[in-house]
């Protein structure tokens, strides 16, 4: 079995988390080390958020299963929501490994997605993730949109014929 291992971080959650990619890294090989498995490959990304499936890490690991690189892969994340927090894009990768007689681990949560139990703990999960995401969307969207109307800070590169002094547009 080869370990492929799928640390990610985005700005925001790495300063108030503290989910560093040194932490995963860490927490992915001692993982690796008690189920007996060789040393992972990694295919980090930092600083991307799991909205979509557009990473560069994760594009040349699947890139890297369809070409059939490794023999028995295994996708190993520190957490469930480092691969996706949208559903349907879990439930899209999960088939795709499935095609490809590729294996999907979390080092945090335990599920087996051979069984229905597994795979509905697996969709609860990710359901989970995905609202986790909407709700830090709204979150920031609200606070940008009181930001804007005190106009007490700037959030953006000033409009045309203003200039941004201490923090504040001026004609």
């Amino acid at each position: 079995m080869q370990p492929l291992a799928y640390p990610r971080v985005s700005t925001d959650e790495q300063v108030e988390k503290g989910h560093s990619m040194e932490e995963q890294a860490e927490r992915i090989r001692a993982y690796c080390i008690s189920m007996g498995w060789k040393e992972p490959i990694f295919y980090p990304d930092d600083g991307k958020s799991a909205k979509d499936l557009k990473r560069p890490g994760l594009t040349r690991m699947l890139d890297d299963i369809r070409s059939r690189k490794y023999e028995n892969p295994i996708v190993i994340t520190t957490k469930l929501d480092r691969l996706c927090r949208n559903l349907l894009d879990l439930l899209n990768l999960i088939k795709f490994f499935e095609d490809y007689n590729c294996c999907y681990s979390s080092v945090s949560e335990r599920f087996d997605t051979s069984t229905a139990a597994g795979k509905l703990v697996l969709q609860i999960l990710g359901a989970f993730a995905e609202f986790e995401r909407e709700r830090i969307r709204e979150r920031v969207k609200d606070n940008m949109l009181s930001l804007a109307k005190k106009g007490e800070k700037l959030i953006t590169r000033p409009c045309f014929g203003y200039d941004a002094i201490d923090g504040v547009m001026q004609i």
